[in-house]
């Protein structure tokens, strides 16, 4: 009677065994959803559906990004390396000094999702303070895996750092996605790329849960959708905030 939910088998023991094995498929698509709703911001509100929720945030990204174009100085699509993603967007605050702060914003979007164009908008009050503001592009899923846009976003701090050496301190910031990328930019060797950056202050803002520190994330390049994956991963799973 115990195992009325599964189909009847002539012998017993095989019964519980298929049994045994439809509870671990059902466990494990049941901690696959789970895992997906804890690392998916949207579906956590109260008062908007899922795609009311990414549809508000991407209006407001994209306002606040034009409002940053229309107030700073730009210098948009700056290249970063060969990739047609590898680009950057520059906000320059209007002052003529050369001693100025740099931000190098990274941003999220569940590694699949968003880009530089988008990623301006924190430019208006920091540019207002004299602050240099730096969006950085990278190759989001399923076009880029995970090595490549952790490899992009080093390169990028690689070719910011050479292109504004005479700045008084480098900070980086990174959101949701972006903040594992931050994180990993604070994990690397950097004696394979002949510099050391002196990073002075960093803001890694996630949405994740703790688990975030033990998990890793695939992205395909065959057009299957980024996953949360269950298993440790050493190279892109060193998350140190």
């Amino acid at each position: 009677a115990g195992w009325a939910l599964f189909p009847a088998c002539s012998s017993p023991c095989r019964s519980a065994f298929e049994a045994e094995q439809l509870i671990g498929v059902r466990v494990h698509v049941c901690v696959q959803q789970e895992l997906e709703r804890q690392y998916s911001p949207s579906r956590w509100s109260h008062r908007m559906d899922a795609d009311a929720v990414i549809q508000a945030h991407v209006k407001a990204l994209k306002a606040g990004t034009e409002r940053a174009r229309s107030l700073a100085q730009t210098l948009l699509n700056i290249p970063y390396g060969e990739g047609d993603g590898e680009k950057l967007d520059v906000y320059i605050p209007k002052t003529n000094s050369l001693d100025l702060n740099l931000v190098i914003y990274i941003h999220g979007g569940y590694w699949q999702f968003l880009s530089k164009e988008e990623s301006g908008f924190l430019a208006v009050p920091l540019t207002e303070k004299g602050v240099v503001v730096v969006a950085v592009g990278y190759d989001i899923a399923p076009k880029g895996n995970m090595d490549l846009m952790v490899s992009q976003v080093r390169r990028s701090v690689v070719s910011i750092v050479q292109q504004y050496s005479h700045i008084r301190g480098l900070y980086l910031c990174g959101h949701s996605a972006g903040a594992h990328l931050a994180a990993m930019v604070l994990s690397t060797d950097w004696s394979q790329y002949s510099l050391n950056p002196q990073i002075k202050g960093r803001i890694c803002s996630s949405a994740h849960s703790p688990s975030f520190r033990h998990m890793y994330f695939s992205a395909d390049s065959d057009n299957k959708p980024t996953r949360v994956a269950e298993r440790p991963r050493a190279e892109t799973s060193k998350v140190w905030l």
